[in-house]
């Protein structure tokens, strides 16, 4: 009971130190921001850069490779900053040209005939006229169209914000660049220095750690970038054809979008379609735009995402949009593009450090918990049906052996160390327990409807428990499995050995299985082994020690002295086992 509470004080007082450790790292991402932003993005950078300039650099030598390498991404990165500024520009210094356009087809809509309808029409009718100063006929419309909303200053606007940050984007634009060129110069040396803090007591495993973290995140970076940069020219191209105008900015702004999970692409579609609304007079510009935006997402997510992405990015779909959310709030526009590149590394660092693995359960596409912790979470919740639900979902996809080693099994195990900690009475025990058995008599009377006939029976086998209740409930699952495969199965509850002895003399079995479920009395097991044995000598006795990692040398050896043939983890080696003493 003390150590129990030693236990939990422990598990609290580390809780409380993980939660100042992610308010402290919050408070430092938040207010430091300027610092750590530009680093951030040199290390992105230097991920995905590192493996072209390794290649390089066996022809060049490192300096040039390096310089290369970062004046073309720069330059390139440059150049389309440019265009992307000028299609803005170009874009608000044309629609004003587009006013009139607006203005006929917003008059132009009919609202379809019903009461309701009409009431809406008169609502917007007469915030219209509140918001524009006009009456509700076309002619009073276009002459007070000078009312009309001044979205070019809008745009003025942008381009002036746009002209004032230059000098702040020039500036981080030259930090980034100077961090990318020293990481890249000094990888190695930073390496070798994270080793020596994070690993130096296992040099080994910390370097496989870091190789595997390294290749997952530039794999997703590289693939990520080059399906969003095609994603864009296709956007580009078809926006061109169909007509849109600034087709290059909306297939820009469309790529970088992309990198948003999920909603990004279709939050970029929606000023490209309101431009083809506002430019025609007709209704197949548009409809052909939204169109080309459908076929052209559904293909890019359904077809070559699949087939080029080796493996997803490892992120929960709800742990993508919240990251999406809270990058956003933590630094603005850069976090949002940021987004999903670092909740990777932090799904990375979760699954190889230990101290970090908080983050992976919460982040990873990876279940939380295991069939077996799942369903005995609904057993102690007294859920009998929802636990069901659980087993059901199970089978679609595994055999029935596998049901009971993986998570039947386990669950018997863990009731019994829990019940030993204290942490269940021995009424949620039992009742576990009562649930346990009648989920195999639910699968025993489900597989008798499968299987209504049952042919020549070939061996007779007798299952016997070792000792405890626990052993008893693997007694039963082991005899509906012998019985599926075409064994006469005999079983006994948990009693005396005199008793047991007396049952073998009556049945005269050709097998004996004795069945123990972890945590584990090997001495009562080990003792029946031996009585059996010198009662039957010739009698072949299998020894099933079920949720057992491994089995010790010493304990096989000893089972071995007892008169065991076979000593066995699993039901699904116990199965072979017997399979192999019949043959």
């Amino acid at each position: 009971m003390q150590t129990s509470k030693n236990n939990s004080t422990n598990a609290a007082i580390f809780g409380i130190y993980r939660l100042l450790l992610i308010s402290f790292f919050i408070f430092t991402l938040y207010f430091a921001k300027t610092i750590i932003i530009p680093l951030t993005l040199a290390g992105l950078l230097t991920f995905l850069l590192s493996p072209l300039v390794s290649r390089l650099e066996k022809w060049i030598g490192r300096i040039f490779s390096i310089l290369l390498i970062v004046i073309v991404v720069f330059s390139t990165t440059g150049f389309a900053a440019y265009v992307f500024t000028r299609q803005l520009i170009q874009f608000g210094s044309n629609f004003e040209s587009y006013s009139q356009n607006i203005q006929t087809k917003l008059h132009s809509f009919q609202f379809p005939k019903g009461e309701i309808f009409d009431r809406m029409r008169h609502v917007l009718e007469d915030l219209k006229e509140e918001l524009l100063g006009e009456s509700k006929t076309f002619d009073s419309y276009t002459k007070n169209s000078s009312k009309f909303i001044d979205i070019t200053s809008i745009f003025t606007n942008i381009a002036e914000w746009v002209s004032s940050s230059f000098f702040n984007l020039i500036g981080s634009t030259g930090i980034i660049l100077l961090l990318v060129i020293f990481m890249l110069f000094k990888r190695e040396d930073m390496r070798s220095r994270i080793i020596k803090l994070t690993g130096q007591n296992s040099i080994s495993s910390t370097t496989s750690t870091m190789d595997d973290a390294s290749e997952r995140v530039y794999n997703y970076l590289f693939r990520q970038f080059v399906v969003n940069v095609g994603f864009g020219m296709c956007i580009s191209t078809g926006l061109y054809f169909i007509g849109v105008p600034n087709a290059i900015l909306w297939g820009c702004f469309a790529g970088v979008m992309r990198f948003i999970p999920y909603i990004g692409s279709w939050i970029a579609t929606i000023i490209p379609i309101a431009l083809s609304f506002i430019i025609t007079d007709t209704w197949s510009l548009p409809l052909l735009t939204i169109s080309f935006f459908i076929v052209l997402e559904m293909i890019t997510a359904y077809v070559i995402e699949p087939l080029y992405y080796s493996e997803g990015t490892g992120v929960s779909s709800f742990a993508l949009i919240f990251a999406a959310i809270f990058w956003t709030w933590l630094w603005g526009p850069i976090g949002l593009l940021l987004s999903t590149p670092l909740t990777v590394c932090l799904v990375v660092m979760g699954q190889h450090m230990t101290n970090l693995k908080f983050l992976s359960v919460l982040l990873s596409q990876e279940e939380a918990l295991t069939p077996a912790e799942e369903c005995y979470h609904r057993l102690l919740s007294f859920d009998s049906s929802a636990s069901m639900e659980v087993i059901e979902s199970y089978l679609k996809e595994n055999s029935l052996i596998s049901l009971y080693d993986s998570v039947l099994i386990p669950i018997i195990t863990q009731t019994e160390v829990d019940f030993h900690q204290d942490l269940i009475d021995n009424e949620k025990k039992e009742s576990i327990y009562q649930s346990i058995r009648e989920i195999i008599e639910f699968l025993s009377l489900s597989e008798q409807k499968e299987t209504p006939s049952i042919p020549e029976i070939k061996t007779k086998v007798l299952c016997l428990p070792a000792r405890a209740i626990r052993d008893e409930l693997g007694v039963n699952i082991l005899a509906q499995l012998l019985v599926r495969e075409l064994f006469e199965v005999n079983q006994a509850s948990k009693q005396t050995i005199s008793k047991m002895i007396e049952l073998i003399e009556n049945l005269n079995p050709d097998l004996i299985c004795i069945a123990v479920i972890a945590p584990f009395v090997l001495s009562h097991a080990r003792f029946l082994c031996a009585q059996l044995h010198q009662l039957k000598p010739q009698l072949p006795i299998v020894i099933g020690l079920w949720e057992s990692l491994e089995i010790t040398t010493e304990t096989l050896s000893q089972f071995k002295s007892a008169g065991a043939t076979k000593v066995v983890v699993s039901l699904a080696q116990t199965i072979s086992a017997l399979k192999e003493i019949n043959a």
